[in-house]
């Protein structure tokens, strides 16, 4: 049955929703409602059916906080869990749970495990440290095959580290577990709760803090803040009045898709402040081509890069109009993945395009339609390994299979995954070697090149090819490829410093702002008056995102505004609204209390090292500037 539009009865509502603005119990409601938010209690008397299906979703189920029905069986009978280097032992009081594990002083301590963190693939846990701080225990559990290992292994792709080797994090440093990195409110809140409101300082006067509405990615997290509609529908106009929500599907394709982006693409948040209806790229910097150690050329992920990045790269959504919600249901579907089809029936979402190959599937696939190889998603969404062997995720740039394309660095392509047995390929494929991979796919398609065509640019720019300079060029300034495309190859320029600058001074004035930002964020290790001008134009830019990504250019290396105090000038006031921004990030105040340092404001760089270190108390680089500089202080 199909759960599309909202049919709104003015007269039930108003009786329905009389009381209903309280949760109703479908999670812990952390704080008051932010203001202008209901909270998805709400929600539930009038679009029952929706509600039910979503409070079984992901969604829902995103945070929870811990019982014995949701952790895993060796927490709740109080057992071990080893995930090298550390080991967790585990403590259950009735309904309250403890683990004990290395602590931020280097020696063994127990802390309360709050809640629990993802239901379905992996889980991780949540304690709660001094000032109400929510940090992401060291111990994460792959419930698939039920394992465990050390979160720092997912986020450390550590070049001549053995692959297989988590990273050793030393109580005290930044990823240590109970570090500023691995903090939930700063890292993980802007997707795993709703409502979210971060205030740069408590009514105490005790430092940051992040607050929320309800831990679920709910009603509001899509919709936007849902009081004024509540309270339309409480009492209805009795002349037409439009109804205040965010009606979704008036907004234009990309920014409806913006409204999944917010959470599912990997990317540094610029200004938390987004709303459904926003332009999410000037709100969130993602990661592009250039990082080696994340996504491949074709934009398939290496590490967890989250869905909809890939998705991006790929020519059914930027040629074919293909959504999110094509194959999705945001409101939960009991299907995995909320696939709004079952699985063995998802050929039926892109037959609606290819109705040429569907007429003659078997000589498209050259694979019985009976069995795994002749199923779409088999060879243009195999199942890519991803953090570091721990996990694996559909390709979502539903790209063509093309065996050893790229060599090393590189998303195992569909074949190989399938006929090596990779995690996750169909059992009843038969092994075959390379070579008989390579020989049958050049048989059944003779003549294959990049598709898209950037591919190989991407592949030889990220390689520093000599050659790939003036691929990647050309790719920039071709308007009709997709944005983060663009942006990737000129943010690639950036590898080849000797001969870029005049041309990412060129791509400061492009249309898109992403472009701009990475132009920007290309001058950085460029030392020319030319440079130290363009980034002067681009403190002046219409774009937030681009004004911070120019400070943080100039910034680099500190010797540039040293020298230059008019650029340093420019940079103090954007770095201070950057922090403002994104008040939890305690590298954005590190900065900022550097750039006024090097201005000789030492009041201001006191204010902001103490800001940082509320955020990372255990940096103790930032500890003795903000020493010497109280005495340096005193002694004026």
């Amino acid at each position: 049955m199909k759960r599309a539009a909202l049919i709104l009865l003015p007269i039930l509502v108003a009786v329905l929703l009389a009381g209903a603005a309280e949760d109703d119990g479908g999670g812990a409601v952390e704080a008051p409602a932010a203001p202008g938010y209901a909270n998805h209690g709400s929600c539930r008397s009038c679009h029952t059916e929706l509600y039910d299906h979503w409070a079984a979703s992901a969604h829902a189920l995103t945070t929870r906080e811990a019982t014995a029905e949701n952790l895993p069986e060796v927490m709740v009978s109080g057992g071990a869990a080893s995930h090298p280097p550390l080991t967790s032992k585990f403590r259950r009081d009735g309904d309250k749970f403890y683990v004990t594990t290395l602590g931020p002083d280097g020696k063994p301590g127990e802390y309360p495990i709050t809640h629990v963190v993802g239901p379905h693939r992996m889980s991780f846990f949540l304690t709660r440290l001094e000032n109400d701080k929510l940090r992401v225990l060291p111990g994460m559990h792959d419930i698939t095959t039920d394992t465990w290992f050390d979160y720092t292994h997912l986020i450390f792709g550590v070049p001549g580290l053995p692959y297989e080797t988590p990273p050793y994090v030393r109580p005290g440093e930044p990823s240590f577990w109970t570090g500023a990195t691995r903090s939930f409110d700063r890292t993980c809140g802007r997707c795993h709760t709703s409502g979210r409101r971060a205030e740069v300082a408590r009514t105490d006067g005790e430092g940051f803090r992040e607050t929320w509405s309800p831990l679920q990615v709910d009603c509001e997290s899509c919709h936007g803040p849902s009081l004024a509609h509540v309270n339309f529908w409480r009492n209805p106009p009795e002349t037409h009045v439009e109804d205040p929500i965010l009606s979704l599907g008036k907004l234009t394709r990309e920014r409806a898709q913006a409204v999944c982006l917010w959470c599912h693409m990997e990317a540094e948040v610029v200004n938390r402040d987004w709303r459904p209806g926003d332009d999410v790229f000037e709100f969130l910097t993602p990661t592009l081509l250039d990082s080696i150690e994340r996504i491949d050329p074709a934009g398939r992920p290496l590490e967890l890069v989250y869905d909809g990045l890939p998705f991006l790269f790929s020519r059914c959504a930027e040629e074919g109009g293909l959504t999110c919600m094509t194959c999705h249901d945001s409101h939960g579907s009991g299907r995995i993945a909320d696939l709004i089809v079952p699985p063995e029936r998802t050929f039926t979402l892109c037959t609606g395009c290819h109705l040429d190959i569907a007429a003659n599937a078997k000589a498209h696939t050259h694979h019985d339609m009976d069995d795994s190889g002749g199923r779409c998603v088999s060879c243009h969404m195999p199942y890519l390994t991803i953090e570091r062997g721990h996990g694996h995720v559909r390709d979502h740039t539903i790209g063509s299979p093309m065996p050893d394309l790229f060599g090393e660095r590189v998303a195992k392509d569909a074949c190989t995954w399938c006929h090596t047995r990779g995690r996750g390929a169909p059992q009843d494929a038969p092994l075959l070697d390379g070579k008989t991979i390579r020989q049958a796919y050049g048989n059944w398609y003779p003549g294959a090149k990049f598709r898209p065509s950037w591919v190989g640019a991407m592949a030889r720019g990220r390689d520093r090819d000599p050659e790939g300079f003036y691929d990647l060029i050309e790719v920039a300034g071709r308007s009709s490829d997709p944005k983060l495309i663009r942006a990737s190859a000129v943010k690639l320029l950036a590898l080849y410093p000797e001969k870029s600058l005049s041309y990412l001074m060129s791509f400061l004035e492009d249309e898109d702002s992403l472009v701009r930002r990475s132009a920007a964020a290309g001058l950085a290790g460029i030392r020319h008056p030319d440079a130290d001008l363009a980034l002067l134009m681009a403190l002046e830019d219409e774009s937030f995102a681009v004004r911070g990504e120019a400070a943080r250019a100039a910034l680099s290396g500190w010797s540039r505004v040293r020298e230059n105090r008019e650029l340093l000038a420019a940079i103090l006031p954007v770095l201070e609204a950057e922090a403002l921004a994104v008040p939890l990030e305690d590298t954005r105040w590190f900065r900022l209390g550097a750039a006024r340092q090097i201005a000789g404001d030492v009041k201001g760089a006191i204010e902001a090292y103490e800001r940082k270190i509320d955020l990372d108390p255990y940096a103790a680089y930032v500890r003795k500037a903000l020493a010497d500089l109280k005495v340096r202080l005193e002694e004026e």
